[in-house]
């Protein structure tokens, strides 16, 4: 028999028609795993990047991606959700830094992070074992005058972006530039350079030194450090990818670059807002000295979803389970 809708968000079928929910794996600072149980053949994900933060102005969008994930029962997926670049004015990196984002300096107070890509793997976390990956926004930092900024690159896309607002008075051309798909974004200073998974990061503890890229299949570069009066420059995005290799191939992907940061006050919102799976604050540039909003990964369930409290009876073994929390449990 097919499902039947009972009134009050109830309904009636067969066991094996109970529907799955959709599953969502948010930041938590650390890598998380599925083991892909017998009978499934594929995963469809839907993938948001972890958004930049902002000293002056605004930091760039984390990227978005989805498709659908060929495997296997007994498959282990790494899941890594990556955070949202830390302000400037913690005392203590927050979020940042988690999924690659590179490593800044606040004058000589201590060192935060840039936003974190999010993404999925193979057996490990490595470059080789990516399957796919949405790209973070890059840090968006202040120059000199007031109403001068460096803003963030936008993260995602085949190639994430770098950005640069000019001032008459200052160089034009340091900010640090997004990932591609084939290398890290254009990196300044003596720091760790962008690279594979990873965002770049500035050079060291002295006056002006900024640089916190964002990760990505390839990490956006930091930008320079100083110029004098002009003060720092904003770091590039990270890229995303769609891909797999072997049998753990992605169909119908879609890879899409967010929106570089600006001068406003207003927060960057990061690619597919509009979809119902979407969670408010996931993958924001944030304005205002303030931090990144986290990643997101959604692993998407039957196309009928309901809000906890719905009610399933199974027909065949006249039981009956309730939503809750993403999982039904039995009455």
């Amino acid at each position: 028999m097919t499902i039947e809708y009972l009134a009050g968000n109830r309904l009636r079928g067969l066991s094996s028609e109970r529907p799955l929910p959709d599953v969502n794996y948010v930041f938590t600072g650390a890598d998380q795993s599925y083991t892909v149980p017998s009978g499934e053949t594929s995963i469809s994900v839907k993938v948001w990047g972890g958004g930049g933060s902002a000293n002056s102005g605004a930091g760039g969008s984390g990227g978005y991606a989805s498709g659908t994930i060929a495997v296997s029962a007994g498959d282990v997926i790494k899941i890594v959700v990556g955070g949202g670049g830390d302000k400037e004015s913690v005392t203590t990196s927050v979020n940042g830094g988690y999924g690659g984002g590179g490593s800044y300096q606040i004058w000589s107070t201590g060192t935060r992070y840039g936003a974190g890509y999010s993404g999925l793997f193979i057996t490990s976390v490595s470059h080789s074992n990516s399957i796919i990956i949405a790209g973070a926004g890059g840090l968006s930092t202040s120059l000199a005058g007031g109403s001068l900024f460096s803003a963030g690159g936008a993260g995602g896309g085949n190639a994430g972006t770098g950005y640069f607002s000019s001032a008459a008075s200052c160089k034009t051309s340091n900010s640090g530039g997004g990932g591609t798909q084939s290398a890290g974004g254009t990196h300044y200073g003596a720091g760790t350079a962008s690279g594979a998974l990873q965002g770049g990061g500035s050079q060291g503890a002295s006056v002006y030194t900024y640089g916190g890229g964002g990760g990505g299949y390839y990490g956006g570069g930091s930008g320079d450090s100083s110029n004098g009066s002009c003060g720092s420059w904003g770091s590039g995005g990270g890229s995303g990818y769609i891909g797999g290799s072997g049998t753990k191939t992605v169909s119908s992907g879609v890879n899409t670059v967010g929106t570089n940061g600006n001068s406003a006050t207003t927060d960057i919102n990061p690619p597919n807002t509009s979809d119902t799976s979407y969670v408010t604050g996931v993958g924001v540039g944030k304005s205002s000295s303030s931090n990144g909003g986290n990643g997101l990964i959604v692993f998407e369930g039957d196309s009928i979803n309901f809000e906890d409290g719905s009610i399933f009876h199974e027909t065949d073994t006249n039981k009956s389970y309730v939503l809750y929390s993403g999982s039904w449990s039995e009455l």
